[in-house]
């Protein structure tokens, strides 16, 4: 380097200098890059919660189309049913609870 910019020049001045360029424009290019990536997963986080909330929305909207389909047309039978079954689900559920409660109070019982 000496001989390239002669005796009296501040060669190793310049070499530092060259460096911190070199590293400074690295680094920039690093960030750059890493807030390109950043941005991209953002974007796909982003675009897949609005596919989820998409996909949400036309789920509800098919169940409720279906019970407007057999509702809409003065066809109760289905609803009806349907409020008889969780009725009666609901009946044998807590039926099951009753009896499961009652069989522990009768083993605590025998062991007193």
């Amino acid at each position: 380097m000496q001989e390239m910019y002669g005796e009296g020049s501040d060669y190793q001045q310049y070499k530092n200098t060259k460096l911190d360029d070199l590293k400074k424009r690295m680094g920039n290019a690093i960030l750059t890059e890493m807030r390109a990536v950043d941005k991209k997963e953002r974007m796909s986080d982003f675009k897949q919660k609005i596919a989820i909330r998409q996909f949400h929305a036309l789920e509800k909207e098919n169940q409720q189309s279906f019970f407007q389909k057999y509702n809409g047309r003065g066809n109760n039978d289905l609803h009806v049913s349907v409020i008889r079954l969780k009725q009666a689900m609901r009946k044998t559920f807590h039926d099951y609870k009753r009896e499961r409660h009652m069989d522990e109070f009768d083993q605590l019982m025998e062991k007193e």
